[in-house]
């Protein structure tokens, strides 16, 4: 049975490993420990130096508020406190006036449904408890009255819940824009919106040791609207591309989603591609992970196809941007051994090797690294000689200079990076085409997705960026 409330000075903050910290009641102290008891009762000895601040009203601690600006004692302890006790409930967002916090479940909940749209379309956020529609509702009827674009800061951690948030505020927001009855019919552009997401989360997010679909880029979308408050189109500005993740995802993390997707389904659709399962490709192992629970990656990558159809993607456009997901997984393959001379050799086997138009002797058919050479140089248009020259010489005033292995290695990462962030480049713009506003100065509601920093033992340059 939970403790009653005793008097404030036999209460304090005390540091958890798990919890972070607890509030606890005092009941003996001495230099070097202190023994509490706990709010859900229990009991434990603890080291002095893990009592921290008193607890100022301890009657309150019963009652966790929907909004932090209503604390009587507001710090790091009473706040997380509060977060952790409404995540209990299962309620995971918290206002801060007109901020809102929102933690992940990491599982389903009932939040989304089309009875809570309704609500929050039809009365007033203000009296309905804290919610990513509310901020999103707030936005569109500031717009409406104040007659001035608005814009949502969506921020936090790797795995917060970012890339949710923002598709339930463009959820809320094509809702919003039908009527409070839903008057008005869904219009292609809205659809299109919507669709646009699948395409944008196959491409640019992946799993992590954090998130399962965690967004690996920024983005800033612009919702546009007509004078009579309909959405009429949407722009996107993506940033900071995780390009590294191309070559090298982190341990316990995979790749881009479209690379395990194509791997599911190319067999139907792109089998000239030279794809194989995931388990076949390198860079899809580095992370040790290839599949999801509750992720079918052959479904997905229908969907992917579909959403591509409804943003007008032609039959030779999807043909293309595949082809460039299959060359980089073909370059992933591509090894390197050391020259007799100063340089380096594509690895082909044990019968020879590949290095520019120097042959020593025939290709390997059972070498996976001549088979990746084979199959990006011609995915590329190019010969296999001329890109095995490319990966192992540069040309520096007209000069052309071996490079030895380390250095053919990064020109082939660099190759597939580039060739991986430009095609993203162009999808984003792709998608803007479909979705693009005729309309003379709409009004805007611009959404910001930017900021999904992490925190390891070892940082990288990603966390620095």
């Amino acid at each position: 049975m939970p403790l009653p409330p005793p008097p404030s000075a036999t209460w304090a903050w005390c540091r958890d490993d798990v919890q972070g910290y607890l509030p606890v009641r005092v009941m003996r102290a001495t230099t070097s420990s202190t023994t509490v008891e706990l709010m859900e009762g229990g009991s434990r000895t603890v080291p002095s130096t893990d009592i921290l601040d008193p607890i100022l009203h301890p009657e309150n601690l019963s009652l966790p508020n929907s909004d932090l600006v209503q604390m009587d004692d507001v710090n790091t302890m009473s706040v997380i406190d509060c977060l952790r006790r409404r995540m209990k409930e299962e309620k995971i967002y918290t206002a801060v006036g007109d901020i809102l916090i929102a933690l992940n479940p990491y599982k389903m909940l009932s939040l989304y449904t089309p009875a809570v749209i309704d609500e929050f379309i039809k009365r007033d956020p203000v009296d309905l408890p804290p919610h990513v529609f509310g901020i999103a509702m707030n936005a569109f009827r500031s717009m409406i009255m104040e007659n001035k674009d608005q814009s949502i800061l969506i921020s936090g951690e790797s795995g917060a819940g970012k890339t949710e948030a923002t598709k339930q505020c463009l959820h809320l927001l094509s809702e919003a824009a039908r009527g409070e009855e839903g008057e008005l019919e869904m219009t292609s552009i809205e659809h299109k919106i919507l669709q646009a997401n699948p395409v944008l989360e196959a491409f640019g997010n992946a799993k992590t040791v954090r998130n399962d679909n965690s967004s690996r880029f920024g983005k800033y979308m612009q919702v546009h609207f007509s004078k009579k408050f309909v959405i009429v189109g949407c722009s996107t500005t993506n940033y900071l591309l995780e390009k590294s993740r191309v070559v090298a995802p982190g341990q316990g993390e995979r790749n881009f989603h479209v690379m395990y997707q194509l791997c599911a389904g190319a067999v139907k659709h792109y089998e000239d591609f030279g794809i194989h399962e995931a388990t076949y490709f390198k860079t899809l192992m580095k992370g040790g992970v290839t599949g999801m629970d509750h992720v079918d990656d052959k479904a997905d990558f229908d969907v992917l196809l579909s959403a591509m159809d409804t943003l007008g993607f032609k039959k030779a456009e999807k043909k293309e941007v595949f082809s460039i997901v299959a060359t980089v997984l073909h370059l992933g393959q591509v090894e390197f051994k050391e020259d007799e001379g100063d340089g380096s050799n594509v690895a082909t086997g044990r019968r020879g090797s590949v290095s520019g138009r120097r042959r020593s002797s025939s290709i390997s058919s059972g070498d996976l690294s001549a088979i990746g050479l084979k199959n990006a140089a011609r995915l590329l248009g190019v010969t296999s000689d001329d890109l095995a020259s490319a990966l192992t010489h540069k040309t520096v005033m007209n000069v052309k200079a071996n490079l030895d292995v380390q250095a053919a290695s990064a020109a082939r990462d660099a190759l597939a990076k580039e060739l991986y962030g430009r095609l993203f480049n162009w999808i984003v713009l792709r998608i803007n085409s479909a979705t693009k506003d005729t309309t003379k100065d709409p009004m805007t509601i611009g959404i910001l997705d930017i900021f999904g920093f992490e925190i390891f033992q070892t940082n990288s340059f990603e966390q620095l960026c």
